[in-house]
């Protein structure tokens, strides 16, 4: 699924319920605000995968991406744990 947010001049609200995995492509630059349930301590990491991972196969619309230091390290999925290591929501596939 893909929700273009165009040039807006008020912010729009997106829920993304917990366990679903979700990415954004900028085309100009933005500002972009997460609400979590939960708070991340200093040096603590959520969960994630890189967008480029080819086992997703993700279609961002856009060629050669530049993809953040913090996704690149991230996971691929094949690596992500299951089990109790895993969210406490579980993978979702």
């Amino acid at each position: 699924m893909a929700l273009d947010l165009g040039e807006r001049e008020t912010a729009l609200g997106v829920f993304i319920p917990p366990g679903v995995a979700h990415g954004f492509a900028a085309l100009a630059d933005m500002t972009l605000t997460y609400l979590g349930r939960r708070v991340l301590q200093p040096g603590g990491r959520a969960s994630g995968w890189p967008g480029t991972d080819p086992e997703i196969g993700a279609d961002w619309g856009v060629s050669g991406p530049v993809v953040s230091e913090r996704d690149r390290a991230n996971p691929r999925r094949s690596d992500l744990p299951t089990g109790p290591a895993a969210e406490p929501w579980g993978l979702r596939t």
